[in-house]
C-alpha cells in the first residue's frame, strides 16, 4: 500500500516538473516571438521609406527634374557609362506607359501604409491579399534583378538598391506574418497549460 501511494506521488511530481518546464519553455519562446514581432514591421518600415526614396529619386530623374550626372545620385550610379541614365530610357523603364520608378514609389508607399498599420493594430491587413501582392513583387523585383545584373558592363545601381531593398523587406514582412501565426498558436497553448489561480496567482491546471 505504501509502495503504492509513494509510487503515485513520485509519479505526480514528475508529470509537475515536466509541466512547469513546458510552461517555461513557452514564456521564453513567447518572449523572443514578440520580440520579433515588434522588431519586424519596424524593420519593413525603415526598408520601404527607404526604397520610397530611391524610386522617388528614380521618378524625378525620369522626369527630367534631377540630373544623376550632377546630383549625389552620381555616387551610386555608374558614373562613367550612365547606367541609370540608361536604364531609365531601355524598355523596362516603363510599364503601361508608366514608369516603372513611379510605380515603385507607389510600392513602397503601400507597404510603409501596411506595416504601419500593422503597428497601430498589431495585425496584418488582408493578409489573404497582403501575401499575393508581396509574391508579386518579390518575383518582379527577382526578375528585374536578374535582367539588370547581366548588364554586367553597367549595371544601374540604384535600381538593383531599389529591388534589393524590396527583395529584403518582403521577406521580413513575410516572416511577421509567419511570427504573428506562432504567436497566436503559442498563446492559444498557453491558455491551456495554465489557468488563473486564487488571489491572481497562476498555477497549473
Amino acid at each position: 500500500m505504501h509502495s503504492t501511494v509513494g509510487g503515485s506521488g513520485a509519479r505526480m511530481k514528475t508529470c509537475s516538473l515536466i509541466s512547469t518546464k513546458a510552461m517555461m519553455g513557452i514564456f521564453v519562446m513567447r518572449r523572443w516571438w514578440g520580440t520579433m514581432k515588434r522588431i519586424l514591421p519596424v524593420a519593413v518600415i525603415i526598408f520601404a521609406l527607404a526604397g520610397f526614396a530611391d524610386s522617388l529619386y528614380l521618378s524625378l530623374a525620369h522626369f527630367g527634374l534631377v540630373d544623376l550626372q550632377s546630383t549625389p545620385g552620381a555616387f551610386a550610379c555608374a558614373i562613367g557609362g550612365s547606367g541609370c541614365q540608361a536604364a531609365l530610357t531601355s524598355e523596362l523603364s516603363t510599364i503601361a506607359g508608366v514608369p516603372s520608378a513611379v510605380l515603385g514609389a507607389a510600392y513602397f508607399a503601400a507597404m510603409f501604409g501596411i506595416a504601419l498599420a500593422r503597428i497601430v493594430t498589431g495585425k496584418w491587413p488582408v493578409p489573404l491579399l497582403l501575401a499575393p501582392l508581396l509574391l508579386a513583387g518579390l518575383s518582379f523585383s527577382g526578375y528585374l534583378l536578374n535582367t539588370i545584373a547581366s548588364d554586367v558592363d553597367n549595371p544601374c545601381r540604384l535600381c538593383l538598391i531599389a529591388h534589393a531593398i524590396n527583395v529584403v523587406a518582403c521577406v521580413m514582412a513575410f516572416a511577421s506574418m509567419y511570427l504573428d501565426g506562432v504567436a497566436a498558436r503559442l498563446s492559444g497553448g498557453l491558455t491551456q497549460h495554465i489557468r488563473p489561480g486564487a488571489r491572481g496567482r497562476w498555477r497549473s491546471a
